[in-house]
């Protein structure tokens, strides 16, 4: 869930790059999309306030119908509040937005299923 476009063709670029299949859904669609698609990780930009985050991440964790999503939330690095209310909804890792810019691949690595089976540093940044 990106509408930033910045950052919506970076992360499209580096996920490219890491062969990582993806989606671009608004917050309307997630729930759904989730459902229908069953991905690894759900990226959702928290500081986007027309996405609703909170609520989407709240409703993730609550409809027991859908199939269990890792979820990897990025927000500014002086908004320490929101990060923190994202762990709380139920993100598994929160990351400032210059991390996901600039380390996608070590953000996204433990999050992965592949990736859980070995060993790694944590998915939270600077």
């Amino acid at each position: 869930m990106v509408r930033d476009l910045f950052f919506r063709v970076r992360l499209e670029a580096g996920l490219r790059a890491l062969g990582v299949p993806f989606r671009v859904v608004g917050a309307g669609d997630v729930l759904a999309a989730v459902q229908d698609a069953r991905p690894d990780v759900v990226i959702l930009d928290l500081s986007d306030p027309g996405l609703r985050p909170l609520a989407v991440l709240t409703e993730l964790r609550s409809r027991s119908e859908l199939p269990p999503v890792r979820v990897l939330g990025y927000a500014a690095h002086v908004d320490r509040e929101l990060r923190r209310a994202a762990l709380q909804a139920g993100c598994d890792a929160v990351v400032t937005r210059a991390r996901i810019s600039s380390a996608l691949a070590d953000v996204l690595r433990p999050l992965l299923p592949r990736a859980r089976e070995e060993p790694s540093g944590p998915a939270t940044g600077a």
